[in-house]
Formats: C-alpha cells, structure tokens, sequence
C-alpha cells in the first residue's frame, strides 16, 4: 500500500494533445489521470522484467548453468 514514505511526487510536462488523449484514456478506464500514467508505468516496467528474464533464458551460457544445476 502507498504510504507517504514510499511515494514521491514529480510534474511532467507533455504535448497538450498527448495530455488529452492520457485525459480520455483514464475517463474510460474510470481512473485518475495519476492512477493511469502509473497503470502503464507499471506495465511497461514488467514488460522490461520480462524481457531481461527472457534474455536471460535464452542465453546459451545460462541455460547450461541451469541444466547443472538441474542435474545436481
């Protein structure tokens, strides 16, 4: 949970369209515009995660370190 040591505030300046389209996007989804920059944020975040571990994975050095392991 968001507690006041754990947060910490910013301002962004952005293209007056791409504000409103963030606007419009957050009235759909029935959010705040705070609430749905922090939503994508988020997403992209685990996207970046996913990906590192993917890379991780399909590094040959890796996946030998893995089936060692495995065999052990």
């Amino acid at each position: 949970m968001a507690t006041e040591e754990n947060i910490k505030r910013i301002n962004i300046r952005m293209p007056l369209p791409i504000y409103e389209w963030v606007q419009e996007q957050s009235d759909y989804h029935g959010v705040s515009v705070t609430a749905y920059l922090n939503m994508k944020i988020s997403e992209i975040k685990k996207q970046e995660d996913m990906m590192k571990a993917m890379a991780v994975m399909t590094n040959e050095n890796v996946l030998k370190y893995l089936e060692k392991k495995a065999e052990e």
